[in-house]
């Protein structure tokens, strides 16, 4: 059988896009507070707070 389509491949030019700089900003933002808000703890306490109340749980269990 006979193509009855051709494929033309066009050669596409290059892109010009502006090079990317990265570079280190020298003034870095931090979302971190030094205090804990009122109302929240602590992971440590919370993991303490978290422990105790599962003890007393098994303790009820058994």
């Amino acid at each position: 059988m006979k193509k009855d389509y051709k494929i033309v491949k066009k050669k596409l030019p290059k892109a010009e896009e502006p090079v990317a700089v990265y570079q280190a900003r020298t003034q870095v933002v931090s979302n971190v507070t030094p205090e804990i808000p009122d109302g929240y703890m602590t992971l440590e306490q919370f993991g303490k707070h978290f422990h105790q109340k599962l003890d007393d749980c098994y303790a009820k269990l058994q």
